[in-house]
């Protein structure tokens, strides 16, 4: 269901976009094809929800957990899920160190990533949570600028608040 609302807010999107280029009289195929490749590239789906059946909180907050189905990077990843950054992350580090020991069952294990992501000082960032073979939290912090591709094979996840 939210998959199905952001492929029809891109499908609205792209909709715009052509009958804005048919009103300005864009007649050139290059800047047509890359309107078009943008839109296309923005509907691809990089993460699939886990738990769909549970209700996951801390405090008032609801939270959505998401294993990932395609390689990308941070952008591609946070910006397949939302138009805003603001509205993706924690409000607190306290909050993303409640979330792990409260649901420490929807983190990954196995040493692969869990991912937050986060702001401080209006700079963003992504706390990776790690769960070790002997059950340590290992935590690492990245700048989401950090243009690494996430292989998916490994079934990363990602903790998301719910808009």
């Amino acid at each position: 269901m939210e998959n199905d609302k952001n492929v029809y807010e891109r499908l609205w999107k792209l909709w715009t976009m052509i009958c804005k280029m048919v009103i300005d009289g864009v007649r050139d195929p290059e800047k047509v094809a890359d309107a078009l490749q943008a839109i296309v590239d923005q509907t691809k789906v990089y993460l699939r929800r886990l738990y769909e059946t549970e209700v996951i909180k801390i405090g008032d907050m609801v939270f959505r957990v998401y294993e990932m189905i395609e390689d990308g990077s941070f952008a591609d990843i946070y910006k397949s899920v939302g138009e805003l950054l603001d509205d993706l992350c924690f409000e607190s580090r306290e909050q993303i160190d409640e979330f792990c020991r409260v649901h420490r069952d929807k983190l990954r294990t196995d040493g692969y990533a869990t991912f937050f992501l986060f702001k401080v000082d209006g700079n963003f960032f992504v706390a990776s949570v790690h769960v070790d073979d002997d059950g340590r939290l290992h935590v690492f912090v990245y700048e989401f600028s950090f243009d690494y591709v996430w292989l998916a094979e490994f079934g990363l996840r990602f903790v998301i608040p719910q808009q």
